[in-house]
């Protein structure tokens, strides 16, 4: 699978032994098998599609089949020539089967691989139709071509990471330690170089790398290894970080899964019939395979754009899923950046600008409904009590927050890996606890949003003579807390309270008690169902915390969320029995209603006991059926 980099023009290879286009994101696709077909000069062998690459506007396209044949169309699929026929075509290369293809973004360059054949390139296909393959001089690194660039288990796999396609990456053989290690060129494949950091990084951690993948520009390339561990480079393939992992093991059964947004920010893969998803530059990724089909063999995959993804499987079957997400746009203060955040999304990425580093938020409690990231200027303390060193690419930022923020939150500004994050709060600078260092961020975790900024530790001598001023600055953030605390706890015994009364309640005293779940729409039926539980009960919070989480639930279920949730959720607040066997069923029972049908405890109900009645029903029925036929031939 293939697509332009708006997104709107997709090529699929390979599904129901066919080529296919769309030219609106994934909503409808034409079949342009024939058109290719009608180009062809090797009837002999198989011309069906094995692989396409498309260029930026997705104007070019070339295409590999199951046979001998590379294919060229200079006008998305209308017209196409044959550019090889195993010995006897325009190009006539060697016999054997082709397992890679890749354009240039600019749609100058075009990379073709195979096990028995190598590696080739070709300049301007779409313009000098008897353009000639160049072999790659791969021979000084252990004769590569010979050895196939890269072990069997995980295939060729080369990353075109600039837009004329001089910059590259691609997969070295399997070593004796099992890892393997990063080849880069910067010559368009004329001559190649082993990054010694990424065998030492891969061997450490005992991972074979299964593929790589970039984004347009190449500034963010990623590498998915077999014991589910993601790596990143933000330099051309150099160096390597260590994001995140998945939960699936092994290398997918069919490579080229991975995919990666404009702006790098965005992560989809495949493995173990799973599809991944990551919005946070790969830290965390989420299994959004229950959208479609869980377990199918995913075979091809591509983000149209940061958050839309289509995908295809072995049974022959495309998806295409919408996934919530933030926008970030200009603020009102100059320089400053604002992502707002919908329901659903706990992180937020802010990419870097001139003025302002990578800001990657993940919220453990509320989440607000937007943030604002804001360039500092001037050090708000003293040169003095600053406790980092500040240099000309020390950034500090103000991050503000829009609607409820209860919990603590993870920050991760860029910076190096020696830096530490410090935030500036009860007029001093402190530094955040948790340190992490993830993807070229810093992290730690804070409580209240100011200032930040990720720096290099002062020297000893300075940060003794501030001793006292950190002292000062950790006890005030801990008295910060402890008055958070305090006034959840108070806030939640006024609920109690109130309860014990019979008193009204208000969404804005559920909100200063951290209960989630209430809205105004609901509190009035939260209120009716506490109050009619005995007075003993009703004033104990842990029953409080229980009555609000179910209608959390229930207000998940009655929105497009229910798109994530799994049937434990159902079960928590007893719409599902735990020992049901068609808890699946049930829950896709419910996603089928309007969102109108399925917003109160009692209709969600009422839907999910209808459909185990139906099918208790076809279960009586097979019984008798089977009944009926042993009396047939019984007597």
């Amino acid at each position: 699978m293939a697509a332009s980099s708006d997104g709107t023009k997709i090529y699929v290879a390979g599904m129901g032994g066919g080529l296919w286009k769309s030219t609106n994101s994934g909503e409808s696709w034409t079949d342009i098998t024939l058109n290719y077909v009608n180009a062809s000069m090797n009837t002999a062998h198989s011309n069906t599609p094995y692989m396409v690459a498309t260029n930026a506007d997705g104007s070019k396209v070339a295409l590999i089949t199951y046979g001998d044949n590379i294919y060229t169309s200079p006008d998305g699929g209308t017209t196409w020539t044959n550019r090889t026929k195993c010995g006897d075509g325009i190009e006539n290369i060697a016999c054997g089967t082709w397992e890679f293809i890749a354009l240039s973004p600019d749609g100058t360059k075009l990379f073709v691989g195979g096990d028995s054949r190598g590696w080739y390139r070709a300049s301007n296909v779409f313009t000098n139709p008897t353009s000639t393959f160049l072999i790659p001089s791969f021979t000084s690194l252990t004769t590569m071509n010979s050895l196939r660039l890269g072990d069997w288990s995980s295939g060729p796999s080369l990353s075109i990471l600039s837009e004329d396609g001089s910059k590259l990456v691609a997969l070295g053989p399997k070593l004796d330690d099992g890892s393997n290690g990063i080849y880069t060129s910067s010559d368009f494949g004329a001559t190649w170089s082993l990054q010694n950091q990424s065998v030492t990084r891969f061997a450490a951690d005992g991972t074979f790398i299964c593929e790589t993948a970039a984004n347009q520009s190449g500034s963010h390339v990623y590498a998915h290894a077999d014991n589910g561990n993601i790596y990143k480079s933000i330099d051309f393939g150099l160096n390597w970080t260590y994001t995140g992992k998945v939960d699936s093991t092994g290398c997918p059964w069919q490579e080229y899964t991975m995919s990666i947004s404009l702006d790098g920010s965005s992560v989809a893969l495949t493995a173990g019939g799973i599809v991944y998803y990551s919005s946070d530059f790969g830290v965390s990724f989420s299994d959004i395979t229950t959208l479609s089909e869980a377990g199918s063999g995913w075979s091809v995959l591509t983000l149209t754009n940061a958050y839309s993804i289509v995908a295809g499987n072995n049974w022959n079957h495309i998806y295409r899923v919408q996934l919530p997400h933030l926008t970030v746009t200009a603020g009102s203060t100059p320089n400053s950046q604002v992502a707002t955040i919908p329901a659903g999304v706990t992180r937020a990425a802010i990419p870097a600008t001139a003025s302002l580093p990578a800001t990657s938020l993940n919220f453990g409690g509320t989440v607000p409904t937007a943030v604002t990231v804001v360039p500092v200027t001037t050090n708000p303390a003293s040169a003095a009590s600053t406790p980092f060193t500040i240099s000309g690419s020390t950034k500090i930022v103000d991050i503000q927050i829009s609607g409820t923020f209860t919990g603590s939150a993870t920050v991760c500004l860029d910076g190096a890996e020696t830096d530490h994050l410090f935030h500036y709060t009860g007029g001093a600078w402190v530094e955040l606890p948790s340190r992490s260092y993830v993807g070229g961020q810093v992290c730690g975790v804070t409580t209240s949003f100011s200032p930040f900024a990720a720096a290099p530790p002062a020297t000893v001598s300075l940060v003794s003579s501030n001793a006292a001023a950190d002292a000062a600055a950790k006890a005030a953030a801990e008295a910060a807390a402890a008055k958070r605390e305090a006034e959840k706890q108070a806030a939640r015994a006024d609920i109690t309270s109130k309860l014990k009364s019979a008193k009204d309640l208000t969404v804005d005293a559920f909100a200063k008690a951290e209960i989630p779940g209430i809205t105004a729409s609901n509190i009035a039926a939260v209120q009716a169902e506490l109050l009619a539980l005995p007075e003993s009960t009703r004033t104990d919070i842990n029953q409080v915390l229980k009555i609000a989480h179910k209608y959390e639930v229930v207000g998940n279920i009655g929105s497009d969320q229910i798109n994530y949730m799994q049937s434990n959720s159902f079960i928590e607040i007893g719409l599902i029995p735990a020992d049901s066997k068609n808890k699946v069923a049930l829950v896709a029972a419910v996603r089928s209603l309007p969102e109108g049908s399925r917003d109160t405890y009692a209709e969600i109900k009422t839907a999910i006991d209808a459909e185990m009645a139906r099918i208790q029903a076809r279960k009586d029925r097979l019984v008798a059926a089977i009944t009926r036929n042993s009396n047939r031939y019984t007597k």
